[in-house]
C-alpha cells in the first residue's frame, strides 16, 4: 500500500472514530439530562423517528418528490451550464454577451428571483424547477469556461501542429485537460441545487423534504426536524457520491 493510500485510509478511520465519539457524547448528554431533549433530541430518538417515518409515515414520498425535482432541474442546469461555458470559451461574441449576465446573476441570491419566476411561470412546479436549474447552471457555466480558459496554451499549440480540427481539439485536448475542474464545479453546483431545492420546498410546496422540515418546525417537533435534516445530509452525500463515481468513469473514458 503506497503512502497516499495509507493516508487516505487513516483519514477515513479518524473521521469514523471522531463521528462515533461525537454521537456517543451527544447520546450520553441526552441520557444524563445535560442536554435538553426538547430542543435537541438524542441520536437514538432521531434514528427511531426517521425509521418510523420512512416505514410508516409520508417521509418516503417526500424524499421521492425531492429526488425527482433535483434530478430534473439539476440535469437541465448542468447541460445548459456546460453548453454556455463552452460557447463562452470558444466565441468572443458569446463571451461579450453572456459572461456579464452570468457573472451578475451568479452574485444574486437565487431565492430572490423566485417571486419573479412565479410571476412568469406561475405558482406550480415550473417556477421552483427553474430556480433550482438556474442555481446549478450559473456556477457550472463559470467553472466550465474558467477551466477551459486555463488549459495550458502549449497543448493547444500541439493540436495546431498536428492539424487537428476544432472538434478534435475540443475532444482530445481541451476537455481532458479541463474536465477535472469542470466536474468539481458540477459537484459544487449540485450542492447549491440541494440548498435551493430545500428553500423552494419550504416556500409554497406541498411535498418534498423541505416541506416536511418546515411543517415539523411549525409544529415544534424537534425530532422530526432533525430527521429531515439527516435526510438532507444523506441526500447531499448520496448525490455527491454518485457524481464522484460518474466523474471517475468520465476521466477514465477521456484518457
Amino acid at each position: 500500500m503506497n503512502s497516499p493510500t495509507k493516508a487516505h485510509g487513516h483519514s477515513s478511520l479518524l473521521c469514523l472514530v471522531a463521528t462515533a465519539a461525537i454521537i456517543l457524547l451527544w447520546q450520553t448528554g441526552c441520557d444524563t439530562s445535560l442536554i435538553n431533549t426538547t430542543f435537541l433530541p438524542s441520536p437514538l430518538t432521531i434514528g427511531t423517528t426517521l425509521f418510523e417515518e420512512i416505514l410508516h409515515g409520508e417521509l418516503l414520498q417526500h424524499i421521492q418528490a425531492s429526488i425527482i425535482r433535483l434530478l430534473t432541474s439539476a440535469s437541465f442546469g448542468i447541460i445548459f451550464g456546460l453548453l454556455a461555458g463552452l460557447a463562452i470559451h470558444l466565441s468572443t461574441i458569446t463571451r461579450s454577451v453572456l459572461s456579464p449576465w452570468i457573472s451578475s446573476l451568479f452574485a444574486v441570491p437565487k431565492i430572490a428571483l423566485l417571486p419573479l419566476l412565479v410571476m412568469w411561470l406561475g405558482t406550480g412546479e415550473s417556477s421552483r424547477l427553474a430556480m433550482i436549474a438556474l442555481g446549478v447552471a450559473l456556477p457550472t457555466a463559470i467553472y466550465t469556461w474558467n477551466s477551459l480558459d486555463h488549459v495550458e496554451y502549449k497543448w493547444i499549440e500541439l493540436g495546431k501542429s498536428l492539424q487537428l480540427s476544432r472538434y478534435q481539439t475540443i475532444r482530445h485536448i481541451l476537455l481532458p485537460a479541463a474536465l477535472p475542474n469542470i466536474l468539481t464545479g458540477i459537484r459544487l453546483s449540485t450542492t447549491i441545487g440541494i440548498i435551493l431545492l430545500t428553500a423552494a420546498e419550504m416556500l409554497g410546496s406541498s411535498s418534498g423534504v423541505g416541506f416536511y422540515l418546515m411543517n415539523a418546525g411549525n409544529l415544534a417537533l424537534a425530532e422530526y426536524m432533525m430527521s429531515g435534516i439527516v435526510v438532507l445530509i444523506l441526500l447531499a452525500n448520496g448525490f455527491n457520491l454518485l457524481l464522484a463515481l460518474v466523474s471517475r468513469y468520465l476521466l477514465q473514458w477521456m484518457e
